[in-house]
């Protein structure tokens, strides 16, 4: 059951939710985008150094 307001509830379809998405984003002021921009590079510098060297992990294209 959903007892969110209706501005808060979750888009039926991918268009309504990257509207969504953008309205939520250009309420952020530039600060919080920065901050959130940081926090996620180094999260993803996080996985990286955490990424098997030798190609085990997971891969977005088959290996032949």
């Amino acid at each position: 059951m959903n007892t969110a307001p209706d501005s808060e509830a979750w888009p039926c379809d991918w268009e309504s939710h990257r509207i969504a998405q953008l309205r939520r984003s250009a309420a952020r002021s530039f600060r919080d985008k920065l901050i959130w921009l940081e926090e996620t590079t180094q999260f993803v510098k996080k996985l990286q150094a955490a990424k098997p060297k030798d190609g085990s992990g997971m891969s977005s294209t088959p290996k032949e």
